[in-house]
């Protein structure tokens, strides 16, 4: 009975000693807020009442903001289910060895990092879990990144990984990727970026956007370098849309499935808009077969801004089975190399430019159609191929099509997209939708006159025009600027909210007007200057219009385009 005894106690405190080692190894803290209620180094705010050691997982499910130091980071971090968890403080999160995600946010759980104080974040896991992530199962959870907050992905399977359709990201700080991350941020959700996001050679994709929304705001800032496959890649019905600044740069040895940006492939749909005028480069990488932007065939890119494509092959720096449109204003600068549509469908509303010293800027298989202009400094082929050609644009090289005459009309046709023009900064008006510019009386200094819109490098010379339309009294004609406006969102259903930037302008109210296409006032209103302000665009039809206004010699007009 004795022996018996002895047995049973030595396996009791066996079991026991078993239990304690594996406790402290993986040491659950939780926070209560007992203590001062915000410091990370008060015990008491904590449950047990001790500060979280390396080897634990920290719990929030209350609402919390947390302050202070912590001396030593935790292995991985929950946000419970509804709770609203601010960390305005210094913390590393994860050690790169013990193998569960770093930080998880649950359903309808919101994780701020930092307030707008200088604060860095570091997350590293295993290769095969996750730094950052909301999955599938946590509805509606959201991560909001403040101004001055840096959060480092070090190493993991993805660096942020948005699972849910229904949840979003938000940043307006600065996140870095390092080289040990698989895939840099991997979203089904809403993504919006109003910061930096840095992606540092990842072992596969910067960006992948299987669903939903990606959005890079007018103050983003996104930098890819040399990632194992591509910088941003598209499917899934997603959309990117751009109205920052890309910087993106391939492999050194990509090849034909290594891009800066790919969109959409041939089973799945994806689209890929860039609004921004500031810098969108993509560099194909060194080798000869990469492509800065491929679209596959249900892939859609459309382009409202500049975008610059170098490096890799410079007869498909932009390789398309699927549709583009470069948009009114859209200027695409291939550099030395050409787009190939093979297949695809190509439609020019804009400026395409080339130095390719062996033919035309575009190769074509597929369809083209040119409604714009096009410089090409060694041929005045729109494009070369097999394919099918629609020519109703420019060549800005070929004098005879730069010098139109107007036949002793007040009309002339010029390409067919409707551009405002200006002569010597005075606006003469906007053509309609095949390209007609009527010149109103006395709109003109001289017979000829140089034209130019909106488009930098696009200018026209008007000759034998209506006497009417030319200025013959010596009455003084005020000088006027130019102004673009930065109106957004372009893209826009009835009955939404425009937002239009006017910081640069005097504290004073100003009279705007929306003109159709016909150059119809369908709607004014007043602003104040000096800052953003906000319209409810009402029940306008489904098109394009111009925002317009003239105030102390500032003629200042945007583009929106409405849909259904």
């Amino acid at each position: 009975m004795q022996k018996t005894y002895t047995f049973q106690l030595r396996t009791s405190v066996f079991l026991l000693l078993s239990l304690f080692v594996f406790s402290t190894a993986s040491t659950q803290i939780i926070w209560d807020g007992g203590g001062d209620g915000t410091s990370w180094e008060d015990p008491a705010n904590w449950n047990p009442d001790m500060v979280p050691p390396a080897d634990s997982l920290v719990v929030f499910d209350v609402n919390a903001t947390i302050t202070g130091t912590a001396a030593v980071g935790p292995y991985r971090v929950n946000i419970a289910e509804n709770a609203q968890v601010t960390l305005d403080l210094d913390l590393s999160v994860g050690n790169g060895v013990t193998n569960e995600h770093a930080v998880v946010i649950s359903a309808h759980a919101t994780l701020n990092l930092g307030t707008g104080t200088p604060r860095n974040f570091s997350l590293e896991t295993t290769s095969g879990k996750q730094c950052m992530a909301i999955f599938a199962a946590s509805d509606s959870a959201a991560i909001f990144i403040a101004p001055e907050t840096t959060v480092q992905f070090v190493q993991g399977s993805n660096g942020l990984n948005l699972a849910n359709a229904k949840s979003s990201v938000t940043n307006e700080g600065t996140l870095v990727f390092g080289s040990l991350i698989k895939n840099g941020i991997k979203t089904n959700g809403t993504f919006l970026n109003k910061g930096t996001i840095q992606f540092d050679e990842v072992i596969t994709d910067g960006a992948q956007v299987r669903e939903g929304v990606f959005e890079n705001g007018p103050s983003g800032l996104i930098t890819a370098t040399k990632p194992g496959d591509d910088c941003f890649e598209l499917f899934g019905n997603s959309v990117f849309t751009n109205y920052g600044a890309l910087e993106l740069v391939a492999q050194d040895s990509a090849g034909t499935g290594n891009n800066c940006i790919q969109v959409g492939t041939d089973v799945e749909q994806a689209t890929f808009i860039n609004e921004s005028d500031g810098t969108v480069s993509a560099n194909g990488g060194a080798k000869i077969t990469g492509r800065p932007i491929s679209l596959g065939e249900l892939g859609v890119l459309q382009n409202y801004g500049a975008i610059t494509v170098d490096g890799g092959n410079d007869g498909a720096r932009i390789y398309s089975r699927g549709e583009m449109i470069n948009e009114m204003n859209g200027v695409l600068d291939l550099l030395d190399g050409r787009v190939n549509v093979s297949a695809g469908i190509l439609t020019n509303n804009g400026f395409v430019k080339s130095t390719r010293t062996d033919g035309p800027g575009i190769f074509n298989t597929g369809e083209v159609i040119n409604n714009a202009f096009y410089q090409f400094d060694n041929s005045n082929l729109f494009a070369s191929g097999t394919g099918i050609f629609t020519d109703n644009g420019i060549d800005l090289t070929d004098t005879t099509r730069t010098k139109i005459d107007a036949e002793g009309t007040c009309l002339v046709d010029i390409a067919e997209t409707p551009y405002e023009w200006f002569e010597g900064g005075n606006s003469i008006g906007i053509a309609d939708a095949t390209g007609g510019l009527v010149f109103p009386e006395e709109s003109l200094s001289a017979d000829p006159a140089i034209l130019t819109t909106s488009l930098e490098g696009v200018s026209i010379m008007v000759f034998n025009i209506c006497p009417e339309a030319v200025v013959t009294s010596s009455v003084f004609v005020p000088k006027t600027e130019t102004v673009l406006l930065h109106v957004y969102p372009t893209l826009a259903g009835p009955g939404e909210m425009l937002i239009v930037d006017l910081s640069g302008f005097a504290h004073e109210p100003i009279t705007f007007e929306i003109m159709d296409m016909t150059g119809k006032v369908v709607r004014s209103f007043i602003l104040q200057g000096g800052a953003e302000s906000s319209i409810e665009l009402g029940e306008l039809r489904k098109g394009m219009y111009i925002l317009k206004s003239y105030t102390n010699g500032v003629n200042a007009t945007g583009r929106i385009i409405v849909f259904d």
